[in-house]
């Protein structure tokens, strides 16, 4: 299941550690946020292998990564959340 796929891609260090539940929503929701409208021609791409490498886009550009979460983390110290402890 992608619950498993995303903690054993953490385990090898693929993706960063975390909530595990949070990073295959995430997953869930580029795949279905692509393939809905993908598979109805409501992107504005002529082709599969364009949509393809749409795909890829948002995969390589939406995951974080270590450089991405220590950005998040310093900008977070930048504006604390006042409902956080």
């Amino acid at each position: 299941n992608l619950l498993g796929f995303v903690r054993s891609c953490q385990v090898e260090g693929r993706l960063p550690a975390g909530d595990g539940h949070r990073m295959a929503l995430l997953a869930w929701t580029m795949v279905h946020g692509i393939t809905k409208p993908g598979g109805t021609g409501r992107l504005p791409f002529p082709s599969n292998s364009e949509i393809l490498k749409f795909a890829e886009f948002v995969v390589d550009h939406s995951l974080p990564t270590d450089r991405h979460l220590h950005e998040l983390s310093a900008i977070h110290n930048l504006y604390p959340d006042p409902d956080r402890p």
